[in-house]
């Protein structure tokens, strides 16, 4: 099972839970990893003035017989924004949930998702 961590500077930490992601501390978020069955997988280290982006996008799959849904594997996009001298910056690392491929891009723009399946691309 996939879950995120969120690292201090004091050297505590925060793990996903239920309402925990609106808990983080951004005042002294010093890191942001993913782990996978409590083995750290990708850890993303912040520096002064880079706000994290995180988000998590699975995918459904609908029967359309019976209009049921199943929960299928997604992807993870973690990275951050920053500012300097008033132009926008931002690294985005993508992270297969399936495979655990690793992708990073130098901005989130559409078209510029690592290569997933068709049904997993970021719509717009």
């Amino acid at each position: 099972m996939w879950k995120w961590i969120a690292f201090y500077s004091d050297g505590t930490t925060l793990e996903q839970g239920p309402n925990q992601y609106e808990k983080i501390d951004r005042s002294r978020l010093a890191a942001f990893g993913i782990e996978r069955d409590s083995i750290l997988h990708y850890r993303l280290f912040l520096e002064e003035g880079q706000k994290l982006i995180y988000r998590h996008k699975g995918r459904i799959e609908i029967q359309p017989s019976t209009e049921s849904q199943k929960q299928l594997p997604g992807y993870f996009m973690i990275g951050y924004q920053e500012n300097i001298k008033g132009v926008n910056r931002q690294c985005i690392t993508y992270i297969d949930e399936e495979t655990g491929l690793i992708q990073t891009a130098g901005k989130f723009v559409a078209g510029s998702e690592p290569n997933f399946r068709e049904e997993e691309k970021l719509d717009g």
